[in-house]
């Protein structure tokens, strides 16, 4: 029997979170911007220039991200324990993830914003997945007892 839940479409799901963590991303990005503290990042990975951390790289970097997680929702699904596989997949993902603010910004609160915006992008992305995954699996488990 087929889901009538919407979330059980993985690329619903993944849309609805990218959406989410865009706005989330450039409430985030607005706020730090308004409190006057620059988001001056190497401009290069290793160099001593910085530049302003430009508004549509934020985009681009948040969408690409949720097109990962999503991606690692699809290979989850295809396991036996897609909830446990997917949650080690993008824990170990942020993680990796907040190496790249920490080094590359020149001020401290520079690197509190972006692991702030990592964190704003990471949950709806994680959240509305981690949703379509336990459908998924209820469907699953609602199918082979019937």
């Amino acid at each position: 029997m087929e889901s009538t839940n919407r979330f059980a479409n993985l690329w619903f799901a993944g849309g609805i979170g990218t959406l989410l963590a865009v706005v989330f991303a450039a409430v985030v990005y607005l706020i730090a911007t308004a409190s006057g503290d620059p988001l001056s990042v190497a401009s290069q990975p290793g160099s001593e220039e910085y530049a302003e951390l430009p508004f549509g790289a934020v985009i681009v970097a948040t969408v690409v991200a949720c097109l990962i997680a999503t991606g690692f929702a699809w290979i989850a699904k295809k396991t036996s324990s897609p909830l446990v596989v997917f949650l080690t997949l993008v824990v170990v993902g942020f993680l990796l993830m907040l190496y790249p603010p920490i080094a590359s910004a020149e001020q401290a609160s520079t690197t509190g914003w972006l692991i702030l915006m990592h964190a704003a992008v990471a949950a709806p992305i994680v959240g509305t997945l981690t949703v379509h995954l336990r459908v998924v699996e209820a469907d699953a488990v609602a199918s082979t007892s019937t």
